[in-house]
């Protein structure tokens, strides 16, 4: 998260636009859902064996989404700035 920061603040000072990618709403729609999954889990089922096993999975999802959308825009930016340089 702190990387994709940094790249659009680059970017914005550059005037290089950076769209936003369909993981990268995908991730934000995962990472909200899961958050207010957490809570309900934290406060109401922490005590089941189901939902603890949900609640790991739902997690890795996100981890998954979140790490395939930072390495696809890395991709996209470097592409963007590479082209803006030459």
């Amino acid at each position: 998260e702190f990387l994709v920061t940094a790249i659009r603040s680059a970017a914005e000072a550059q005037h290089i636009p950076l769209a936003v990618s369909g993981w990268g709403k995908l991730k934000m729609i995962v990472q909200s859902f899961v958050v207010a999954t957490a809570v309900f889990y934290a406060a109401w089922v922490s005590h089941l064996g189901w939902a603890t096993l949900i609640m790991h999975i739902l997690i890795w999802i996100t981890l998954f989404v979140t790490a395939i959308s930072g390495v696809l825009y890395m991709i996209e930016s470097r592409r963007l700035f590479s082209s803006k340089a030459a």
